[in-house]
C-alpha cells in the first residue's frame, strides 16, 4: 500500500472516530437536558392573585403598618411611581389590584439582566422589601432578609404550581 492511500485510510478512521465521538456526546446531552425540567413562563397575571393572598389575606380594607392599603398593600409612594391615585388606591379594590399590578411589573421592568423565575424574585424582593434596598443587596451593602427570601419563594411556588 503506497503512503497516500494510508494517509486517506488514516483521515478516514480519524473522521469516523470524530463522528462517533460527537454523536456520543450529543446523545449523553439530549439525555441529560430531556430529563431537566424547562423553567416555567411566569406572567404578572400568574402572580398577583398569590400576592394578593399574601399581602393581605384577600382582605381588601387590609391596612399595613408601613402605610400600605387594600388587597395588594400598596404604599403612597408606589402609587405615585406608576400613576395612581392613591385616594382610589385605598378605598377601591379593582383599582389597588391594577395599581398592585402595574407596580409588580415596574419592578420586574428594573432587573432586565436578571432572566427567569431569578427576574421575578427580583421584582417580589423590589415590592416587599423595597428597590432602594435590592439595590444595596446587589451591591452587597445589605443583607437579604430572610422573610424577604422566603416572600418571594413562596409566592413564585404557587405561581408556577409546585408545593
Amino acid at each position: 500500500m503506497d503512503t497516500y492511500t494510508e494517509n486517506k485510510i488514516h483521515k478516514l478512521i480519524i473522521s469516523v472516530i470524530c463522528i462517533l465521538i460527537f454523536t456520543a456526546l450529543l446523545f449523553i446531552c439530549r439525555e441529560k437536558y430531556s430529563r431537566e425540567k424547562p423553567e416555567p413562563v411566569i406572567t404578572v397575571d400568574d402572580i398577583i392573585p398569590f400576592l394578593i393572598c399574601k399581602e393581605s389575606h384577600d382582605n381588601p380594607d387590609a391596612v399595613g403598618n408601613a402605610g400600605e392599603f387594600g388587597l395588594c398593600q400598596i404604599t403612597e409612594a408606589a402609587a405615585e411611581q406608576v400613576g395612581y391615585d392613591f385616594a382610589r388606591v385605598k378605598t377601591e379594590p379593582a383599582y389597588n389590584i391594577a395599581c398592585g399590578r402595574d407596580y409588580l411589573r415596574w419592578c420586574y421592568d428594573r432587573f432586565p439582566y436578571r432572566q427567569g423565575l431569578e427576574r421575578w424574585k427580583y421584582a417580589l424582593y423590589a415590592y416587599n422589601w423595597g428597590i432602594g434596598n435590592v439595590r444595596k443587596y446587589e451591591r452587597g451593602e445589605l443583607i437579604l432578609p430572610k422573610q424577604v427570601e422566603n416572600y418571594a419563594s413562596e409566592i413564585l411556588k404557587h405561581s408556577y404550581g409546585e408545593e
